[in-house]
C-alpha cells in the first residue's frame, strides 16, 4: 500500500492483529524456530508499520473464517470497526506475554532436545507393537479382544461370542488415547481433553470437534489406509474429506 500510494499525503501506517502471540513473534522476543523466522524477517525492515491488537468481536476477518453467511454481514464486514478513523478512541493495547502458544515455536535447549529423544525411544515399543499389524481393523479387533480378556479376569459373568459394537468403540478410544501420549503432539492447533478423555481439536465452527492424531504415529496411518480402502482408492481429496469428518492429522 505504501509503494502504490506514495503520491498520497499518508503519514502513519497502522497494522492490526487480533493475536498477541504474533505481536510477541513480531517483537523478536526470543529465537524462533524456521517456520517463524521465515515469516517475521522481513517485518523489521519495515520500521515505519505500527502494529496493534483487535479485540476478536471487532475483526472483520473473523466473520469469513467462521463461516458466516453473506446475508448475515454487516457493518463490521464492510466498514471495519467503527472507532478504526478515531485514534482517541482505539481500544487499549493488551501486555504482550510469554505464552504457552509463544514457546511453542521458540527453539529448545540442547537439554531439551536430549529429553525429547529419550522420549521417542519410548514410543517406538508403542510403534513396535502397531506394525504388527497390517491394517486398522487388525489392530482394532486385537485391541479389543485384549480388553474383553481384562474384562473377563475381572468378572464373574464371562463374555463369549463375537466382538460387539460398545467393545470395538473402547477399543479405538483406547488407542487413541495411547498415541496421543506417546508421541509428542506439536500442533498449532487448540486441543482440548473431552469427556472419554480424548484430546479434540478446539476450533470455531460449532459442533466439529474432530479427534486429534498426531501426524508421525502408525495408528494414523493404519487410519488413512482404511479410510483410502473404504472409498474404493477414490484419490487423496476424497480420503482426506472422510478422514477429516472425525479425525484431524496435521499436514495431512
Amino acid at each position: 500500500m505504501k509503494e502504490v500510494l506514495q503520491s498520497q499525503p499518508v503519514e502513519e501506517y497502522h497494522c492490526w492483529v487480533d493475536s498477541t502471540t504474533v505481536l510477541y513473534w513480531i517483537k523478536g522476543l526470543a529465537t524462533w524456530t524456521q517456520f517463524v523466522r521465515n515469516r517475521t524477517k522481513v517485518v523489521p525492515e519495515k520500521g515505519y508499520l505500527k502494529w496493534h491488537h483487535v479485540p476478536s468481536s471487532d475483526n472483520p476477518s473473523d466473520q469469513g473464517s467462521r463461516g458466516a453467511e453473506p446475508r448475515k454481514l454487516g457493518e463490521l464486514w464492510f466498514k471495519g470497526p467503527s472507532w478504526l478513523s478515531n485514534p482517541g478512541k482505539w481500544p487499549q493495547q493488551p501486555e504482550v506475554l510469554l505464552t504457552c502458544e509463544v514457546e511453542k515455536e521458540c527453539l529448545k535447549p540442547k537439554l531439551e532436545k536430549q529429553l525429547l529423544a529419550k522420549e521417542k525411544e519410548k514410543n517406538l515399543l508403542v510403534d513396535q507393537l502397531l506394525h504388527r499389524y497390517a491394517s486398522y481393523w487388525k489392530r482394532l479387533r486385537a485391541t479389543a479382544f485384549v480388553r474383553r480378556f481384562i474384562d473377563n479376569c475381572k468378572k464373574t459373568e464371562k463374555r463369549k461370542g463375537p466382538l460387539q459394537t460398545e467393545e470395538f468403540q473402547v477399543a479405538e478410544n483406547v488407542s487413541i488415547s495411547q498415541a496421543q501420549a506417546s508421541h509428542a503432539a506439536k500442533s498449532d492447533v487448540n486441543r482440548k481433553k473431552s469427556e472419554d478423555g480424548i484430546l479434540r481439536c478446539a476450533g470455531r465452527v460449532p459442533g466439529y470437534h474432530p479427534v486429534f492424531l498426531p501426524r508421525d504415529c502408525k495408528l494414523a496411518s493404519l487410519m488413512i489406509q482404511q479410510v483410502h480402502e473404504q472409498m474404493l482408492h477414490g484419490g487423496v481429496s476424497i480420503t482426506t474429506c472422510r478422514i477429516r469428518e472425525k479425525f484431524w492429522i496435521p499436514k495431512l
